[in-house]
């Protein structure tokens, strides 16, 4: 039986993981897996960008979680993050992040490029992952909403910088080199087994 250690957990988070015949674990040092979960956006003083006014961070949870993102890259223990939980896995392997996006606030469609297949997710963030250079996108959708990033903090403008409607969005990535997944909706809201049952089929085929 596999063992998951989930960094700021909760019940549901544990149901799930124990539905699909894992254990749960309180010491990191046990774990072969460590899930990152949901909660306020990553701060983008972590990956160079002015706050946006839509913008909720803590940064005393980013402080916190960074020993145990750590902890996994010199241990070589493969880790998941689910919403927030991703983006912060995200900016931790180099990404960014759209600090404002629309139309993702519900169920929708998304594209598995591994097979082509169509999988129905849920969506509840206002924040978008944008890959760094070793990312690999396996899970894409096409809301055609708005997204906005800022500047760097030494750049005199303040206003937001739209970007294109019509690019796809990111909803998974894959950083090979830490082993990490990244996975924007919530398989882990109850009565979305078909959701859960693929997330842990994500994670079979690119951290087991």
């Amino acid at each position: 039986m596999r063992k998951v250690f989930i960094v700021n957990s909760s019940y549901d988070y544990e149901r799930m993981f124990e539905a699909h015949g894992w254990m749960v674990v309180s010491d990191v040092e046990l774990a072969d897996l460590i899930q990152f979960t949901g909660g306020e956006d990553v701060h983008p003083s972590f990956y160079d960008e002015r706050p946006h006014q839509f913008s909720f961070s803590n940064i005393h949870r980013d402080n916190y979680e960074i020993p145990f993102f750590q902890y996994g890259i010199t241990n070589s223990i493969p880790m998941a993050g689910i919403c927030r939980g991703g983006q912060f896995l995200n900016v931790m392997n180099g990404g960014r992040m759209y600090q404002h996006v629309s139309k993702h606030t519900g169920s929708h469609k998304a594209l598995y490029a591994v097979d082509g297949r169509e999988v129905y997710v849920t969506s509840t963030h206002h924040q978008m992952m944008r890959p760094g250079p070793s990312g690999e996108v396996f899970l894409t959708a096409q809301m055609g909403g708005m997204k906005e990033f800022m500047p760097h903090p030494l750049d005199p403008s303040n206003k937001p910088i739209i970007n294109a409607i019509d690019e796809d969005d990111v909803e998974g990535v894959f950083y090979p080199n830490s082993r990490t997944v990244c996975f924007q909706p919530h398989p882990e809201f109850r009565d979305h087994e078909e959701l859960a049952t693929f997330y842990f089929e994500v994670i079979n085929k690119f951290l087991f």
